[in-house]
């Protein structure tokens, strides 16, 4: 699936069918609004291809395009807290929690659809954050956790683990763990962290 604009410089949506290996133009009645830098993930329960932020200008909402209905729907809660606005996030959707989580520039976030909100939970530990992050986060279905790999402002390329679970609160607390247990509720560890070359003068 892909945003983009057509030679019109209006929003075009296309869907990719890998099995006749070709692009098919959408034209659903309503379209999302054109951003660069957005994070992309795909939510299998609903069908939904996510996209969050984005720059140029700058998003801080959360677009769903739904296949089977063949339109975009806004997300984004109309109040509270939420996101700040621009591209360099990652995304992904956990499917056991049934909730979105994002990571990027202001730090780690939870979209639960139940409360169609956005909480920021805390850990004991954390991945740096920063404008430079541009982190890409995958959901391990079999582990139920998160993995997030970024370059931070040394040019390193980390990759952290995070678990998340609900409290009976519904709000979201951290802690560390050298392997992340079922019982946990939300560890975010390292894992493994390597050197990259510097940046091109």
């Amino acid at each position: 699936m892909s945003l983009g604009r057509d030679p019109n410089y209006s929003i075009s949506t296309w869907i990719y069918d890998p099995l006749r290996n070709v692009f098919e133009l959408r034209r659903p009645k309503r379209v999302a609004p054109w951003h660069g830098e957005i994070a992309a993930a795909y939510d299998g329960k609903r069908r939904y291809v996510l996209f969050f932020g984005g720059e140029y200008p700058k998003s801080d909402k959360l677009w769903a395009y739904s296949v089977d209905q063949d339109t975009w729907v806004d997300l984004s809660p109309p109040t509270g807290v939420r996101p700040t606005a621009g591209g360099g996030y990652g995304i992904s959707y956990d499917s056991a929690n049934d909730v979105v989580i994002i990571f990027g520039p202001s730090g780690l976030w939870i979209y639960d659809y139940a409360s169609k909100s956005w909480t920021q939970p805390t850990t004991t530990v954390s991945p740096q954050t920063g404008r430079s992050v541009h982190g890409k986060l995958k959901y391990d279905v079999k582990r139920n956790v998160t993995f997030l790999a970024y370059g931070s402002s040394a040019y390193l390329v980390e990759v952290w683990a995070y678990r998340y679970k609900k409290s009976p609160h519904t709000k979201a607390t951290g802690g560390a763990v050298t392997d992340p247990k079922p019982e946990s509720v939300i560890p975010a560890v390292p894992t493994a962290t390597s050197r990259m070359p510097p940046a091109p003068p």
